[in-house]
């Protein structure tokens, strides 16, 4: 267990479309920034627990969390190789995690 990660990704359809397009992975964090503000999700995770943070850097909320937005966790044990340079989609495909 100590040895293991939990890697955490976002699709936020629903979200402003034209700052994150319908059906993209990201991992998380994820930040975007419109209008001088920035909204970020991130996961706080703690044995036994995954909780998915929202903050806006103006502490300014015009919509909220929708349905249609989903979030992945993933549980790597420890001994398990990962490159350094896999991030997000291509990180789940090496992963094997189904989309």
């Amino acid at each position: 267990f100590n040895n293991g990660m939990v890697v955490t990704f976002a699709m936020l359809n629903g979200y402003y479309t034209d700052l994150y397009g319908s059906n993209q992975v990201q991992q998380m964090p994820v930040s975007l920034t419109y209008n001088g503000m920035t909204d970020t999700w991130s996961a706080i995770i703690t044995p036994g627990n995954v909780r998915i943070d929202f903050v806006n850097s103006q502490n300014f909320y015009t919509a909220g969390v929708s349905d249609a937005q989903e979030f992945r966790c993933v549980i790597v044990p420890g001994g398990v190789s990962i490159p350094d340079n896999l991030k997000g989609p291509a990180l789940l495909r090496y992963l094997r995690v189904p989309n």
